[in-house]
């Protein structure tokens, strides 16, 4: 409903979220008021991310293949009409050219600024992407930190990186009169809420049935209000999980680094996650899965056998749950919110762009 674009920059200030899908949306948007355009849109995009994932032969066949059917990129980025599978794409891009036989650097720091003024949660795997590749190919000494400050392609990266995040920060800074009632659910402490981040990221991972439990055990398992340690831990130990699967250093200390930026972004934004925010911690673990296959023959840390079964294990348990979002956003139209809908086109208020 805005009727400029710098309008549209003004409201977005109300949307926590950068400029670059609400750009392409813009003028569609102004045609006509329907969303399939919108649809149309991340469906290409959709393609286009496993087309990227299947044709990366450095990883096996069968691995690519769970990555574009994981949870996270077939529904919660493919099928969800949102902007995470544009900022998916644009990092999963970045990092294919920055880690071709013929280097293409400046297209690749370009696609990771696009990244950041995408989605918020881009820049922790923007921030590790960036520290990776400037150390690619280095060992940390002395001489390597000069070579690295006197590199012109540094400075230049930098300097592009941090035009991006100043144009990302204009455009999410929240306005004087925002209320997030959301973000303030439970009343704890910072490191509270750090707790209970923790506590919820396990549960997007693995097909458990939270739902048949009964209330304080759901809590104490996935929850919502109060840390819970014990969930926390389970997190932690699939997280210990993840990073032994990977075996040369790099893609471990790759992961790890945009893991805790992650966490520490989420703790200080959206305190508690979401699954659609874990598709950016899936996403930094597929581009360490890329970081992995490169790296391997420097020094690996365990036996192949054993990590790529442990890898394996770790992307079948997504199946599961892919296959019951989907059946369930196919059969129970708008996902068991069918009367709510049915009223709404009803009364003709489709039409109107603020339901929508």
């Amino acid at each position: 409903d805005s009727k400029s674009a710098f309008e549209m920059l003004g409201h977005l200030r109300y949307e926590g979220h950068p400029a670059l899908w609400y750009s392409i949306l813009y003028v569609p948007a102004h045609l006509l008021w329907s969303p399939l355009f919108m649809q149309a849109v991340n469906y290409v995009l959709a393609l286009l991310m496993a087309s990227l994932v299947l044709t990366e032969r450095r990883l096996a066949l069968t691995v690519r293949v769970l990555c574009i059917f994981s949870v996270f990129i077939f529904f919660h980025m493919g099928v969800m009409a949102r902007s995470y599978m544009l900022a998916g794409l644009l990092l999963m891009g970045a990092v294919r050219l920055l880690t071709a036989e013929r280097r293409r650097h400046w297209t690749g720091m370009f696609l990771l600024a696009l990244a950041v003024n995408t989605h918020f949660f881009a820049i922790p795997v923007v921030c590790a992407v960036f520290v990776w590749i400037c150390w690619s190919g280095r060992s940390p000494s002395l001489r390597a930190f000069k070579e690295l400050f006197c590199c012109r392609h540094f400075w230049g990266s930098v300097a592009l990186l941090s035009f991006a995040l100043f144009a990302c920060y204009f455009t999410v800074r929240p306005a004087h009169d925002l209320y997030t009632p959301h973000y303030e659910k439970a009343d704890v402490s910072r490191f509270g809420y750090l707790i209970l981040g923790l506590g919820r990221v396990w549960d997007y991972f693995v097909p458990f049935p939270l739902g048949a439990l009964s209330p304080e055990k759901r809590e104490l398992l996935g929850p919502w209000h109060q840390p819970s340690v014990l969930a926390a831990s389970i997190t932690l130990c699939l997280w210990f999980l993840a990073i032994g699967v990977l075996r040369s250093v790099r893609s471990r200390l790759f992961f790890i680094t945009a893991s805790v930026l992650w966490m520490a972004e989420v703790s200080v934004s959206v305190h508690i996650p979401g699954p659609f925010h874990c598709s950016f911690l899936f996403l930094a673990f597929v581009i360490a899965l890329v970081v992995d296959a490169i790296d391997y023959e420097i020094r690996p840390a365990r036996p192949r056998r054993i990590a790529h079964a442990a890898l394996l294990g770790l992307l079948w348990m997504q199946i599961p749950i892919t296959a019951h979002y989907w059946m369930q956003d196919f059969f129970l139209a708008f996902s068991g919110a069918e009367p709510t809908a049915k009223w709404l086109e009803k009364s003709g208020l489709m039409t109107r762009p603020l339901i929508i």
